[in-house]
């Protein structure tokens, strides 16, 4: 999900209020307020809009996904699967190297802009844990230095495994599977 445009609305908002404030400066004190309100509630409605509009694709991508097949994948299916998304989507070099002794990534794979990447696919019955997140970022510090991290879970990810994930790799919960698998949302990777 991409929630990178909340700052920036936000400090339009403080920039456009204060020229207004500037501008309504020789207005009565009264109608200068009032201009800065209305500035601030319009930004703000925009914003929860905005919200309120990701939240419900999220929610109708989820109801129009599938997941008893997903769920009844083996690991192995499940990796394939991800890896078919990547190829659908524009990722070159696609390769399922998941197996025993994989050192930790299922998937290598350069992305549309040439970066290379490394994908870890969880096809737990539950959640993904701390330790999981803590393991795979452990491999791309060690043996996949220069590869940014994707782990992709079909039941989701426990809030302390989106804690210890957070700036180091991007998650594919169950929500996010939907969207990518039926909007074409290909999650975004963590900056270099």
């Amino acid at each position: 999900m991409n929630r990178g445009y909340g700052p920036w609305v936000a400090a339009a908002v403080v920039v456009v209020g204060v020229g207004v404030w500037n501008w309504a400066g020789e207005l009565a004190p009264a109608v200068a307020t009032g201009l800065v309100l209305a500035a601030v509630t319009v930004g703000a409605a925009t914003l929860w809009a905005r919200h309120r509009l990701t939240r419900w694709r999220s929610q109708r991508a989820v109801e129009r996904t599938d997941f008893r097949r997903i769920d009844a994948m083996t690991g192995v299916e499940f990796e394939h699967f991800v890896a078919d998304l990547m190829r659908r989507d524009g990722f070159s070099g696609v390769v399922v190297v998941g197996r025993a002794g994989d050192g930790g990534v299922d998937i290598r794979a350069r992305t549309p802009g040439g970066r290379r990447c490394a994908v870890q696919c969880k096809r737990l019955k539950r959640a993904a844990q701390p330790k999981d997140v803590r393991e795979f970022i452990g491999v791309l510090a060690t043996t996949h230095r220069d590869y940014a991290g994707m782990m992709v879970s079909a039941n989701g990810f426990t809030s302390r495994a989106a804690e210890e994930a957070a700036g180091y790799l991007t998650l594919v919960g169950r929500a996010e599977l939907a969207e990518w698998k039926t909007d074409h949302r290909v999650p975004v990777l963590p900056p270099r």
